[in-house]
């Protein structure tokens, strides 16, 4: 049995949530308001990011969501292994992962977020910037002109199996899609991709999350939209 400390909003909340229902562990959700910096909190993980994972069968605490993945698939490796069945499948799903995790956060979810959502916790809270949100559209474009070149020759990002590389960019997009930030008529392959990740009942779970005060567009939880 595990503790997730989550925050539904998170992207990489959300990777190592639909993955531990991959896997099929149970797992209990503690919803943490990471900017908050409780003394618990950081006493777990110092640097104060999220998610973090307890197992309470030997008292470790794991933070960075890679990380995570890659613990419980150590500890479950009796069950599909969602990294890749073989060193090239695997090196594919972590790059992936990585640029998703990295990359696609740096230059749009985390604008987003920040402009969206963050804004009104911190100090100095101020209406979102037109202008952060331009350049993090135009981005989008381009990470999106990518994930439809992978999908060219593939069914799933890194492949033909449902990996790592779908949760962790399926999850920041399901963040971006929360606000309506994304215009699907654009990107039909992309969508045809996101809408099978949403098939799946590991995914469609983290999609009944809400968050207070705000309500997410009307075809965000929709495979038909």
């Amino acid at each position: 049995m595990y503790r997730l400390y989550y925050h539904p909003i998170c992207p990489y909340s959300r990777k190592v949530r639909v993955h531990l229902s991959a896997k099929d562990t149970s797992f209990e959700l503690v919803n943490e308001n990471f900017w908050e910096r409780k003394k618990e909190f950081i006493a777990m993980n110092p640097a104060g990011t999220m998610p973090i994972l307890f197992d309470n069968s030997n008292g470790v605490s794991v933070s960075c969501s890679s990380a995570i993945i890659e613990y419980i698939e150590e500890k479950h490796n009796e069950s599909k292994n969602y990294l890749g069945d073989s060193f090239v499948k695997r090196s594919e799903a972590r790059r992936l992962q990585d640029w998703f995790d990295h990359k696609f956060y740096n230059e749009i979810t985390r604008h987003v977020l920040n402009e969206r959502y963050l804004s009104r916790f911190l100090p100095g809270s101020h209406s979102p910037n037109s202008d952060v949100l331009r350049i993090a559209r135009k981005n989008l474009e381009v990470h999106f002109k990518y994930i439809e070149f992978l999908l060219e020759n593939r069914k799933y990002l890194a492949g033909d199996q449902i990996s790592v590389a779908d949760f962790s960019a399926a999850s920041h997009i399901s963040v971006l899609d929360y606000f309506g930030d994304i215009n699907w008529h654009h990107f039909q392959v992309a969508k045809e991709w996101y809408s099978l990740i949403k098939s799946h009942k590991i995914f469609s779970e983290v999609l009944k999350d809400r968050i207070p005060n705000l309500t997410p567009p009307e075809w965000y939880s929709k495979l038909d939209f």
